[in-house]
């Protein structure tokens, strides 16, 4: 049972499948998530480009950061993390909580709003568009 062992690589896609790719952080920006669990990892915002700053390009699941963590993610460029595809990709468990479901980038869908915790139950129309539209979106 390979999948069962966090050493194998089978365990390690299906972890990278279901939450997403991860960054290791350093010391001065661990924080705790929603749950209140200490995190020592962010999620890759794999669909922002390599270009922009650690502040764009990690997610930190709506936790509260201080000045000084915000100041070392504005200052970090990872390398390297963002994926890009001619396909539409639809994904989950980013906890979005923006007001209106929005794509997030051309080819990029978040269809995870927290419901779970009160945001809302979200889908994607897709009718087979290149490019995805804030039009197609739809919840409750």
């Amino acid at each position: 049972m390979a999948y069962a062992d966090k050493d194998s690589e089978e365990y390690k896609a299906i972890e990278v499948l279901l939450k997403g790719p991860e960054y290791p952080l350093p010391e001065e920006l661990h924080f705790n998530d929603k749950d209140g669990h200490p995190r020592q990892h962010a999620r890759i915002r794999w669909w922002v480009g390599d270009g922009a700053n650690g502040k764009e390009q990690l997610e930190f699941g709506g936790a509260p950061l201080n000045d000084n963590q915000i100041d070392i993610l504005r200052n970090m460029k990872l390398k390297d993390v963002s994926r890009t595809t001619d396909k539409p990709v639809f994904f989950g468990h980013y906890w979005l909580n923006q007001e209106k479901p929005t794509p997030m980038s051309q080819k990029s869908a978040c269809v995870d709003y927290s419901v779970a915790k009160g945001g809302k139950l979200v889908a994607y129309r897709w009718n087979g568009e290149d490019e995805l539209t804030e039009e197609n979106f739809v919840w409750c």
